[in-house]
């Protein structure tokens, strides 16, 4: 007998990956599949490609929605399987994944969620990486990205936790999943699946990368509402610390180049000088002026 699994794939315009995130979960021929997926009204293709594989799919929609986080809880509220999950449409699922979930799930059926390792690849899908999952406890899970690191493609949890949890918060665009977790470890204990479950791809554009400050941000917020105050004043000092970080960076990409250029120029200047001043050089005062 094999678990009912529900897969929800949130998307708004990303075509160049779409067909890719669904032939990953529709090939796993997993025999008690259901797969809806939510676009966000895409005019990129994307409709089209849903469109292409619709006779597979238990349910689509593509209407304006209010982000991510909404369009995953449109998702799931029509979903009807024991096991939960999202695949945002530039991630891929590993072959033999959801398998490998169900065999979890019957080892360990008393648990909230179940979660495994990921192989990360860059924008073309070549790899980059393996992230095994690491985790403990609740506090480690509130110091998101130090003491716990995993991929949310390669998480899984049980359809009663996460309506008893209250489902993903709307307003929250880069700490939904973290603050899940959160609130789903209070329902019971997680359990570490000790394979290769996803191949999420990082690439710059890519909401994780880009939104580094706001995630941080969410998660001072996310901590503050659990009642953990220490864990939401080390984020705060993260947010500090990342925020004087990029601030360099920025002030650096911005005014270096002239910098070093007009060292440089100065440096020849100089130089070229000092070589006419040597009888070294063949240029004359006026062209070392015009140099």
């Amino acid at each position: 007998m094999y678990p009912k699994i529900s897969i929800v794939t949130p998307s708004f315009q990303q075509a160049d990956f779409l067909e890719e995130t669904l032939l990953s979960v529709l090939d796993q021929n997993y025999p008690n599949l259901e797969y809806i997926v939510v676009d966000g009204g895409s005019t990129d293709g994307s409709v089209e490609i849903i469109k292409r594989y619709s006779d597979r799919l238990t349910y689509w929609v593509s209407e304006e929605d209010e982000g991510q986080s909404h369009a995953i809880n449109k998702g799931f509220e029509r979903a009807t399987g024991e096991i939960l999950g999202w695949l945002n449409s530039d991630d891929v699922l590993e072959s033999g994944a959801l398998m490998s979930v169900a065999k979890a799930y019957a080892d360990a059926s008393d648990a909230v969620a179940w979660i495994g390792n990921a192989d990360v690849t860059n924008r073309d899908g070549q790899f980059l990486y393996h992230q095994p999952a690491i985790f403990s406890d609740k506090q480690s899970l509130a110091r998101w990205g130090f003491d716990a690191v995993f991929f949310q493609p390669s998480c899984f949890f049980a359809r009663t936790a996460f309506e008893k949890a209250g489902g993903l918060r709307n307003h929250l665009h880069y700490a939904l999943d973290p603050d899940l977790w959160l609130r789903l470890f209070d329902q019971g204990r997680f359990v570490h699946v000790d394979q290769t479950l996803s191949r999420p791809r990082i690439y710059p554009e890519c909401k994780s990368l880009a939104g580094r400050l706001k995630l941080r941000a969410e998660l001072i917020a996310c901590c503050v509402d659990q009642g953990m105050l220490d864990m939401a004043e080390f984020h705060l000092e993260s947010l500090e610390q990342q925020a004087r970080k990029q601030a360099i960076e920025e002030t650096q990409k911005r005014y270096l180049p002239p910098i070093i250029t007009r060292a440089r120029d100065s440096f020849v200047y100089r130089g070229n000088r000092l070589l006419q001043s040597l009888g070294l050089s063949k240029k004359s005062p006026s062209d070392v002026e015009r140099s």
